[in-house]
């Protein structure tokens, strides 16, 4: 098993006119770069969860002597960028936290993936 994959990635290493180690080398290093990606759109995602959170939803209607809220604009907005918010944030912060820490675990699954395919 050992033979095919190493004989699969020197193929490829030679189609990009490259050695097997510069080839880790290189996948190493852009782990930090999609680290730094994915930690922007970690931060984005933190900005729409704190937007939506902070949004009041303070508009009643008077009707019949009492006050009743209804759903408006607001509402739908706060609704939407708290749930968009926490999803981006929780969508990228396994890779922030794999990428930085681990760059040989993005290494090797990106070879992972040209084996397979």
């Amino acid at each position: 098993m050992k033979e095919e994959i190493l004989s699969r990635l020197d193929v490829f290493a030679a189609k990009l006119g490259v050695g097997v180690e510069h080839l880790w080398e290189i996948y190493v290093m852009q782990a930090h770069v999609a680290g730094w990606y994915h930690l922007i759109l970690l931060l984005v995602g933190t900005l729409l969860f704190y937007l939506g959170m902070r949004t009041k939803v303070e508009v009643y209607w008077e009707k019949e002597d009492y006050w009743t809220s209804y759903p408006t604009l607001e509402g739908i907005k706060m609704i939407s960028f708290t749930v968009i918010g926490a999803w981006i944030f929780l969508y990228n912060i396994y890779r922030v936290i794999t990428y930085f820490i681990n760059p040989e675990y993005y290494a090797f699954n990106k070879l992972l993936n040209i084996i397979t395919q």
